[in-house]
């Protein structure tokens, strides 16, 4: 029975050998940790040194003396550029109050519903719903009637052309 076995020395030795092996490598990498630590604590030392440290400081306070006229410059412009945006803007909103009112003194009104929003077609008018009408001269409020029929066509329309309606 004990024919199919391994030798028990054979065995002790492989593994006598695989320790071995692991211990070497252990002591190589450690080795080689201890060496970047040193390094990089040597490296951390002579940054730490006086004359060093008193150079960063003077190159970093020269570089804050340069920021402060070109903020000033910055601040400048950018209140430039927001003051003409805020003037683009009232102008655009002058030309749209006055394009809206020109357009009322024309003829044309504003219908709103009962929240307020802008009614632009007739079917989104239900029968006695409150409405608001906006002419040139004030507004009024009114309550929607029957509905309006549908418009139909009274000209022929070429097959090559558009429709106004």
């Amino acid at each position: 029975m004990s024919r199919g076995l391994p030798d028990p020395q054979d065995l002790l030795g492989a593994a006598a050998q695989r320790l071995d092996d692991r211990t070497e490598r252990l002591r190589l990498a450690a080795d080689r940790q201890l060496h970047a630590a040193r390094q990089r604590f040597e490296l951390a030392a002579t940054r730490l040194r006086p004359e060093v440290l008193s150079a960063d400081i003077i190159r970093t306070r020269a570089r804050l003396a340069e920021t402060e006229p070109r903020l000033h410059g910055a601040m400048a412009r950018f209140l430039a550029r927001s003051h003409d945006a805020v003037d683009n803007f009232a102008g655009r909103l002058a030309t749209h109050s006055e394009r809206h009112e020109s357009l009322l003194a024309r003829g044309y009104v504003v219908v709103r519903d009962a929240v307020a929003r802008v009614v632009t077609t007739s079917q989104a008018i239900n029968t006695g719903a409150p409405l608001d009408l906006e002419f040139h001269d004030g507004r009024v409020g009114v309550t929607a009637g029957s509905k309006p029929r549908p418009r139909t066509r009274r000209y022929a329309v070429h097959p090559g052309q558009g429709t106004l309606f």
